[in-house]
């Protein structure tokens, strides 16, 4: 990935995120709010940084969903959030430029977060015409598959939880 940069900024007070490289906050490419679909529907008003909120989530997850898959992303967005998007500087509300991270910065997280997986405790539930199908102790990696075993035709909501332990 280079010289890609992430760049935050933003433009009459609204959070925007552009990609590309050392001109990034002027040509690179924005990324997209998406509520739906894949991605997550952690904050309907959009992106934003500097705490540990929703639209702090949404950013992560759909960063790391841009600039790798939905399945590093769904394993790594939390963390990511914690680490580094509720640490960026919230810049005062002010306009222009506000942070900038190397998206090779990014690709080091990413990949040291998924060597240490073993680290997460997972408990997934599955609601099932009224019954509540748990699958605990089990990795984030392995929580869906275990939930996916149960024998169900169809479940109304599928919620993971991973907490750290040490």
């Amino acid at each position: 990935m280079g010289d890609t940069l992430v760049v935050g900024l933003r433009q009459n007070g609204q959070p925007i995120i552009r990609i590309g490289d050392e001109d990034a906050a002027v040509t690179g490419t924005e990324l997209e709010h998406n509520s739906g679909g894949e991605y997550p529907s952690h904050s309907p008003s959009g992106f934003e940084w500097g705490y540990g909120g929703s639209g702090p989530a949404q950013l992560a997850y759909c960063l790391l969903e841009e600039l790798f898959n939905h399945t590093i992303s769904m394993r790594n967005y939390m963390a990511f959030k914690n680490e580094y998007v509720s640490q960026f500087d919230d810049g005062d509300g002010e306009d222009g430029v506000i942070w900038t991270l190397a998206v090779d910065e990014i690709q080091q997280f990413v990949e040291d977060n998924e060597t240490t997986h073993e680290n997460y405790d997972v408990v997934g539930y599955i609601d099932y015409e009224g019954e509540t199908l748990i699958a605990e102790d089990v990795d984030i990696f392995t929580a869906g598959e275990k939930l996916a075993d149960i024998d169900t035709q169809e479940f109304d909501t599928t919620r993971v939880r991973p907490t750290m332990t040490q």
